[in-house]
């Protein structure tokens, strides 16, 4: 298992890192990305309190309709991630921006830009990937989300990571195979969204606040 996911998580990576800009005066994403990734490696601290815009990053053409969507629409599981997000002393608000904030294909500049247009400190943007098989009775989900953690205020890279979750039960006989699959899907994609939050905490944990 861990070593699928850290397979996963190397496409992930880079099909968030490969982003196109989508205004052809910027230079190429490629160049520009790795600009940041050698300047993140000396960021700046963060202030002790901060503000975290989530985001789901989209590819271009990709639906704003997603399992790990779903599972930041569903009350209970929204409640469970930002909870744990929220239970770093480090972390004032958690932001969830809807897919469709940013457009599909943007560049991490407009990541950066909606998440101070919310007031957000940070930008966490992830991509999921499933996995799932159906054998009846019962349908089984894995879900890995890649994620980058990004400074608001400037174009740094602070923190990426990989975090897993999978989701197993019996099919409802009432229910199509489509529409279980979806439902492990979005099981599979909170346990997930909270296993990243909890890495993201403990990152929090290690990293010396700015100072006042």
């Amino acid at each position: 298992m861990r070593s699928i996911l850290i397979t996963i998580f190397a496409v992930l990576v880079a099909s968030v890192l490969g982003c196109q800009p989508t205004s052809p005066a910027t230079a190429p994403a490629s160049a520009s990305l790795r600009s940041e990734s050698k300047q993140s490696l000396a960021p700046q601290p963060l202030p002790a309190k901060i503000r975290i815009a989530l985001m789901r990053l989209r590819q271009k053409d990709e639906s704003t309709d997603t399992p790990a969507d779903w599972a930041l629409m569903d009350a209970g599981s929204a409640d469970r991630i930002v909870g744990r997000l929220k239970s770093s002393p480090r972390v004032a608000d958690v932001i969830i921006l809807p897919p469709w904030t940013v457009p599909a294909g943007a560049d991490f500049s407009q990541v950066r830009q909606a998440a101070k247009n919310a007031g957000a400190d940070v930008a966490l943007v992830y991509r999921p990937e499933y996995r799932n098989t159906w054998q009846p009775p019962d349908t089984r989900a894995t879900c890995a989300v890649a994620a980058v953690l990004l400074d608001a205020g400037s174009d740094q890279i602070l923190f990426s990571t990989v975090a897993g979750g999978a989701a197993q039960g019996p099919a409802p006989r009432d229910l199509p195979q489509g529409v279980a699959i979806d439902r492990t899907e979005q099981e599979a994609a909170a346990t997930a969204l909270s296993n990243l939050a909890d890495k993201i905490s403990n990152f929090l944990a290690a990293e010396r606040p700015a100072a006042r």
